[in-house]
């Protein structure tokens, strides 16, 4: 989830794994799979690093890879 500001200055907490697109109109607009649409004051940018920022966090701790020639996981560090 991420927070955005919408145009009357209000916050939103948005589920970014319902975020279909989003682009600048100039405004920012995003439009979620459920076709519904809102207007933020953040630019497309802004919402890009917020949405990676959510994805790092919650996929940091799955990221594994097999080791070659062995049988066991290890932790994939960044």
């Amino acid at each position: 989830m991420i927070q955005v500001t919408c145009l009357d200055n209000s916050k939103m907490t948005v589920n970014v794994e319902l975020i279909q697109s989003f682009r600048e109109t100039p405004d920012t607009v995003i439009t979620f799979v459920s076709k519904n649409k809102i207007v933020v004051r953040e630019p497309v940018e802004e919402i890009y690093k917020r949405i990676l920022e959510y994805q790092r966090l919650i996929h940091r701790d799955s990221l594994h890879i097999l080791s070659p020639g062995t049988q066991s996981l290890q932790r994939m560090t960044a």
